[in-house]
């Protein structure tokens, strides 16, 4: 039996790490849909760093603010989905991740679909993960209404036959 748990061990090990880690990530996600300032705040250390692509955030007060700024200026975040989680070495510390996420956001009566990356360093304090660098990347965003209410994209087209063809016909070429 030993044989087979020191076999195990190291898959095991990263398997709790990156759990912990996708668990962070939920969470962040999750407290952004919110739009809890104060559950956001906690899960940052104190001097982290937020990088976003409007601004760079340093330390709590200034990461809570940015928040407490974007939602009052009618930003709803709606849905925010961690989709993929990649941690490097589950050894490291801070521990370097990357996430894939799929984001619905409202912004006055408008809704938008986004997808974009982030690429976070997390360490352990009092027994859970927190952020002492996250940052954002926006990789695309659709405005949803217009588009799907007059049965088009407002942004990047697809057609079957050419994926980003703007020319193309709804049946492809």
């Amino acid at each position: 039996m030993a044989i087979v748990e020191d076999r195990w061990a190291p898959f095991a090990h990263r398997t709790v790490v990156v759990e912990a880690v996708r668990q962070a990530e939920v969470a962040y996600c999750a407290a952004y849909d919110r739009a809890d300032a104060e559950a956001l705040g906690a899960m940052f250390d104190p001097g982290a760093t937020l990088r976003r692509p409007s601004r760079d955030c340093q330390g709590w007060p200034e990461i809570l603010g940015y928040f407490r700024e974007l939602w009052a200026a009618g930003v709803r975040p709606t849905r925010h989905l961690p989709l993929a989680v990649d941690v490097e070495d589950v050894d490291a510390d801070p521990l370097h991740v990357r996430v894939s996420y799929l984001l619905v956001l409202g912004r006055d009566d408008d809704l938008y679909l986004g997808w974009g990356d982030y690429d976070d360093r997390l360490v352990l304090q009092d027994g859970r993960l927190v952020f002492v660098e996250k940052v954002s990347t926006i990789q695309g965003l659709f405005h949803l209404p217009g588009g799907w209410r007059e049965g088009r994209t407002t942004s990047v087209p697809w057609s079957p036959g050419r994926v980003g063809d703007a020319g193309a016909p709804a049946g492809g070429r």
